[in-house]
């Protein structure tokens, strides 16, 4: 598929579920494109991987992520937190290519105003995420996107539940003290 015409699919993936909100379609299409993320990420850590086959799998991968880019704030409760978990796993394998299609989904969930989200697994996710800037070099650009991130996602989580914020805010900050402080002592 060409990537105009890819991007206009996922347009209309999230037309749909934007159209589906406050229906009972809604977790019927959102555990849909859950279960489609989950399959091809089962399909990449198993045996097909070291055949070659996964190669393929890998790459529909990268496409359900870009999907998950312009759908995410408009799925499920349910399958939000499913994929924040997905998400997870994900940062953990340490792939630019998969951990910017991440940050860039993360990005416009944490924007949304109106996004309802489980605060246990953003605020996981983005102490994954920020776990993450200390084992990655970074450019300064997405650096500043990184720290802006989790500034927006620490906001949603704080007023989603403040009292979580208490216990894991320091790792936040910790994590951007170091690592900016590498950054400015370049110059």
């Amino acid at each position: 598929m060409y990537p105009q015409v890819r991007k206009q699919s996922h347009l209309c993936h999230r037309d749909v579920l934007l159209n589906f909100q406050n229906s009972s379609l809604l977790a019927s299409a959102s555990e849909g494109i859950t279960s489609l993320l989950e399959r091809f990420i089962l399909l990449v850590g198993g045996a097909n991987a070291n055949t070659g086959e996964g190669t393929k799998e890998a790459q529909q991968i990268l496409y359900i992520l870009d999907a998950l880019k312009e759908c995410l704030p408009f799925l499920s409760r349910k399958s939000k937190t499913s994929i924040l978990n997905y998400f997870k796993y994900l940062l953990d394998l340490h792939q630019p290519l998969v951990t910017r299609r991440i940050t860039d989904g993360l990005s416009f969930l944490c924007h949304y105003p109106l996004s309802e989200v489980s605060p246990e697994a953003l605020l996981e996710l983005l102490n994954t995420l920020a776990r993450s800037i200390e084992s990655n070099k970074m450019s300064g650009d997405r650096l500043t996107f990184t720290a802006r991130l989790l500034d927006a996602g620490m906001n949603k989580v704080y007023s989603l539940n403040r009292q979580i914020c208490v216990v894991k805010l320091p790792i936040v900050f910790n994590t951007l003290k170091g690592k900016i402080c590498d950054f400015f002592c370049v110059f």
